[in-house]
């Protein structure tokens, strides 16, 4: 539906785009702070703080940093450096988030809620009461010959002394880079910009001349609008953009909209099966919630059901197969689906008090523990080591677990022997996660690591009437979580995708 009312938006004449126009500017002009605060405690406070602070609940999860609302400081604007956003700064940032960030696209909620977050959040700073927002800055087109101006460019970006930060080759290592902090004190890291696609003011040519002529407030990033004069600043635009390879277009499932079950025969947790073919793929987008240079940027899913059961395939890039986590400095690669116990009406993290949400947790360790449990010795099998009170060669499963405390007191990650490497968790809110009673772990699956990706198949019944499950029948909101091991990702430091919607398929 969604696609053909964009097809249809495309399509109108010029009449019609105007009256688009003006019910936009009608909606503007009608602020609605008390929406948007319902919004925003539901959506935004759990980075953001209920005050607006930065401090909210996922906070301590996320770098960059959420934005302190109460110093009425704003990165991104088309206003001069010092100044105040204009509305539409605000709802741009809102409507389009911030790549590089944690901060997602809001595309999926009503453009009135988008325009009612910019009421509210405007009284969370004294400086709205006080000051007008800035002068636009005009942006000029770009030179036809933009590429060519790259050469020039380089030399721009070597007098200015942007590799000061930047680095020499536009890496984000230059020589200040493990200095720079933000205005409240956190580190700040200057971007690499041979990693496309992490602008966070835009990547078109125009945005990154914006971001060049007002700077990013709040952070060690200054304003060049009085500094360089324009064919300069062009120059080095087209000399950063030179830096990258564009990313190929994506066709990326818009947030909010259906991933589709199609009907099998039968289906298995086989990643490879044959019925896959049919099943087809959605492309989900996934962000870092803790910033850093090599990052799992998308993810591939596809669904299919056979009446009965429900198998959900992702597939992701990863380098290397982190399957152990022994010794403390390993990290196990690992995946996650979570469904709303709450309808529709979800919350962006992992639920809250009252809307709580299912979550299917894959681990590569427990996959490799299915073949063979891993244990210290695998990990450091020439290891000397006193058994005491066991005697030597004692079979752990005869050994007196009044001694091993997790597995006496029945800890899923003691157990010697698996049967899944999937996990049925709840969770109501950040520090909530709990995992269900053994007797209701019901989700199986499997994972395939070739050829430098991930293949994880979840697979459960549809039917499913116990306390924590999602009745699948129904179809229900679906979100997607994703660790590199590698990287050193655990427990909240992952990557995320917003919400999506399952449907099963009709019956043929």
């Amino acid at each position: 539906m969604k696609r053909s009312l964009r097809i249809v938006a495309f399509a109108l004449t010029p009449l019609l785009a105007a009256l688009a126009a003006l019910a936009q500017t009608a909606v503007r002009r009608a602020p609605n702070p008390e929406r948007g605060k319902q919004v925003y405690q539901t959506q935004c406070a759990v980075c953001h703080g209920s005050s607006g602070g930065g401090d909210g609940a996922a906070a301590y999860l996320l770098s960059p940093r959420p934005r302190d609302f109460t110093r009425g400081s704003f990165k991104v604007r088309s206003t001069a450096t010092g100044t105040l956003p204009t509305d539409e700064d605000l709802f741009r940032t809102i409507t389009e988030g911030m790549p590089g960030t944690a901060m997602p696209p809001w595309v999926e909620l009503p453009e009135a809620d988008r325009w009612a977050l910019v009421d509210f959040v405007k009284t969370l700073s004294a400086r709205f009461a006080e000051d007008e927002p800035g002068e636009v800055v005009p942006i000029p087109d770009p030179p036809v010959n933009l590429a060519s101006l790259a050469p020039a460019g380089r030399l721009a970006f070597e007098k200015y002394r942007c590799g000061d930060c930047h680095g020499a080759e536009g890496r984000g290592d230059g020589p200040s880079s493990g200095t720079l902090k933000d205005d409240t004190g956190f580190a700040i890291r200057p971007y690499d910009f041979t990693r496309p696609g992490r602008y966070k003011g835009g990547g078109n040519p125009k945005d990154i001349y914006r971001t060049f002529t007002t700077g990013f407030d709040g952070t060690p990033m200054p304003s060049f609008g009085g500094a360089l004069p324009e064919e300069d600043r062009w120059a080095i635009v087209a000399y950063v953009r030179s830096l990258s390879t564009p990313e190929p277009a994506a066709a990326t499932l818009a947030p909010g909209e259906a991933i589709r079950a199609v009907r099998v025969a039968s289906v298995t947790a086989d990643p490879d099966a044959a019925f896959w073919g049919k099943a087809g793929e959605y492309e989900i987008a996934v962000r870092q919630l803790w910033g850093r240079e090599n990052v799992i940027g998308r993810v591939r899913v596809s669904a299919a059901a056979d009446g009965k059961r429900l198998a959900l395939r992702m597939r992701w890039s990863d380098a290397s197969a982190d399957t152990r986590m022994l010794l403390p400095q390993d990290f196990r690669d690992a995946a996650a689906v979570q469904f709303s116990l709450a309808g529709p009406d979800v919350t962006f993290a992992m639920g809250e008090r009252g809307k709580p949400v299912s979550i299917w947790h894959w681990k590569a360790d427990w996959q490799k523990d299915i073949a063979g449990r891993q244990d210290i010795e695998s990990a450091e099998p020439a290891m000397v080591v006193d058994m005491y009170p066991f005697a030597h060669g004692t079979a752990a499963a005869d050994q007196d677990p009044a001694y091993l405390t997790g597995r006496a007191a029945g800890n899923a990650f003691s157990r010697l022997q698996r049967s899944s490497p999937v996990e049925s968790l709840v969770a109501a809110g950040i520090g909530t996660l709990t995992p269900r009673p053994a007797a209701a772990q019901n989700v199986s699956g499997k994972g395939v690591w070739s050829g430098g990706e991930w293949r994880v198949v979840f697979l459960r019944n549809l039917e499913a009437p116990g306390d924590g499950d999602v009745r699948l029948v129904d179809g229900a909101p679906v979100a997607f979580a994703v660790w590199n091991g590698s990287e050193g990702d655990r427990n909240g430091i992952k990557a995320v995708s917003t919400w999506y919607r399952l449907e099963l398929a009709p019956r043929n």
